[in-house]
């Protein structure tokens, strides 16, 4: 079983820092292959089948008692104030963060960028003060369609520390020129129409002030997909259009670069044998060959040239040595009528083996899964040109169509933004209370208690997420759930490893003291695990 590690404890990092840190550049550097691995322990091959990673998670609750352990939802609950040098935006998971997209923008210019999802975003001429206002800015954004993807970014989305939001549409956006930030022109503000994924009658709008956690109202004007007609006529520009349509190719002409680079792995490189070939155990000098001292009783393994005779093993050979030019390894045979060079590679064996076929495994589901996801980001942007091409054609009403079937009818949020940063259309809902009795958390393998130092619950009845423990306002000793609801519970323990509880709407109301719960054992990443039970999808 392989645990999964995380990053709970990294050095704070302001929002400058953070902002320097991500570009697109970076969206599929988080799939990348990792280098093949070191192993420490030499161990003999051994002609064992190539070892398959089975894919299997499973979730479970332990219903000990069919009491219904109501809650009174007037308890107050008891608030944990948090450290003031918490880090505001903190990913929970090292690996698994959402990726901003970025767009260059000229800042002597009027620009405009159009994402996926329909949202708008024009910066006026001189709404961008760089340092340099000849070069080129910057400008990341990412949006959080769901609670997936609001969780793997570390979005903080408590309110007023007994509260937690629901969400109608939110979006990041940052702005930089060489790694540094770059300020917005206040008499000139950046406006931005969002895609909501929620009717926002109800609810008002948000900015996230990072320093302090919290979350302050903020100017907006909410507008339904009808009222926005006569906007979006103004996207009848054929300059505009032509623009969005090169901005697109550029975005494909990195995909495919990406795509080019990511190298599919090899046996070889894992250092697996095949099995066909011939494969001799030879005593070299390790002095000679530092490189291959860390494996002790190799075995090479004999690759097959034109004219190369297996029956060379029938011969009599006075001398066996290794040599090497460059990369390649030859096995050098002499006796006293000829010679004859092999070329050979070494080759892993027993437990060692069965380590790296293990490797070898992951590695091609890592590979297939960055290549499909760039081919799935190839076809939204063809999508998207397909559309632009349209309307250059004079057919607006395509690209009108596709920006409002993308929003499904929930509306725009309208806001100026004068200050990077987080903006969340949000409606504020309260915590559940405590358990009345105190609750035990367990492995469902061996029984043993989980010492979770964060438990994340997402109530998919009410669309909410409620955290506990570490970097939260609510201590685990707080610990609850609405009752009857559909929940997934998410723990991470002090060691790193996770488990998962899924609990049926109806179910949670017979738990009284004691939740059993998984541990994921299939290298499945937390991002497709969490999608599949929520049935979400983290946009990129």
């Amino acid at each position: 079983m392989t645990n999964r590690k995380m990053n709970l404890d990294r050095p704070n990092l302001n929002s400058e820092q953070i902002s320097a840190r991500q570009n697109f550049d970076k969206v599929l550097s988080k799939h990348l292959l990792s280098k093949p691995p070191v192993w420490k322990n030499p161990w003999f091959w051994g002609p064992t089948g190539l070892a398959s990673i089975g894919i299997a998670l499973f979730f479970s609750v332990n219903y000990l008692n069919s009491q219904n352990e109501t809650h009174d939802k007037t308890n107050t609950l008891a608030i944990t104030d948090l450290p003031k040098d918490t880090e505001c935006i903190h990913p929970p998971i090292e690996g698994e963060d959402v990726p901003f997209q970025t767009f260059e923008v000229n800042p002597n210019k009027n620009e405009e960028i159009i994402l996926p999802s329909g949202t708008k975003i024009e910066i006026p001429k001189e709404s961008l003060l760089p340092e340099n206002k000849n070069e080129s800015v910057e400008i990341e954004v990412r949006e959080f369609p769901n609670k997936v993807s609001a969780f793997l970014a570390g979005i903080p989305m408590d309110y007023k520390k007994e509260d937690a939001f629901i969400s109608a549409g939110m979006i990041e956006i940052r702005g930089k020129q060489n790694d540094q930030v770059v300020e917005i022109n206040t008499e000139k503000p950046i406006e931005i129409d969002m895609m909501l994924t929620k009717n926002p009658a109800g609810f008002d709008f948000w900015s996230l002030n990072e320093t302090t956690r919290d979350w302050t109202k903020y100017p907006v004007k909410y507008e339904m997909n009808h009222q926005k007609e006569e906007s979006k006529l103004s996207l009848n520009n054929p300059v505009a259009i032509k623009k969005q349509i090169a901005n697109i190719d550029d975005q494909m002409v990195a995909l495919n670069q990406s795509k080019s680079e990511v190298q599919k792995p090899s046996t070889e490189s894992f250092k697996i044998p095949n099995e066909s070939h011939q494969k001799f155990d030879l005593d070299f000098n390790k002095k000679t060959y530092p490189e291959l001292a860390k494996f002790e009783n190799l075995v090479f393994e004999i690759l097959p040239t034109s004219g190369y005779d297996k029956n060379f093993t029938k011969k009599t050979w006075s001398d066996v040595k290794l040599e090497k030019n460059k990369e390649v390894y030859e096995m050098i045979f002499t006796s006293n009528s000829e010679k004859m060079r092999l070329p050979v590679r070494p080759v892993l064996q027993g437990k060692e083996l069965t380590e790296a076929r293990k490797e070898f495994d992951a590695a091609i589901n890592n590979f297939n899964e960055t290549v499909a996801e760039i081919e799935k980001n190839k076809s939204v942007l063809q999508k998207q040109k397909e559309a632009y091409q349209k309307a250059l054609m004079g057919d607006l009403a395509a690209l009108n169509e596709k920006i409002v079937s993308n929003s499904d009818d929930k509306g725009t949020a309208s806001f100026k933004l004068n200050q990077w940063g987080v903006y969340n259309c949000d409606k504020p809902s309260r915590y559940p209370a405590a358990m009345k009795n105190e609750t035990f958390f367990v492995w469902e393998s061996s029984s043993n208690s989980a010492d979770f130092n964060q438990i994340f619950v997402f109530n998919l009845d009410k669309d909410l997420r409620f955290n506990y423990g570490d970097r939260a306002f609510h201590p685990i000793s707080n610990f609850g759930f609405h009752a009857n609801d559909e929940l997934i519970i998410f723990g991470v323990e002090r060691g790193g490893d996770f488990g998962i509880c899924e609990l049926k709407s109806g179910k949670s109301k017979n738990i009284s003291s004691k939740i059993i719960f998984k541990k994921e054992e299939n290298g499945e990443s937390i991002k497709d695990v969490l999608n599949m039970l929520m049935n979400e999808t983290v946009s990129v």
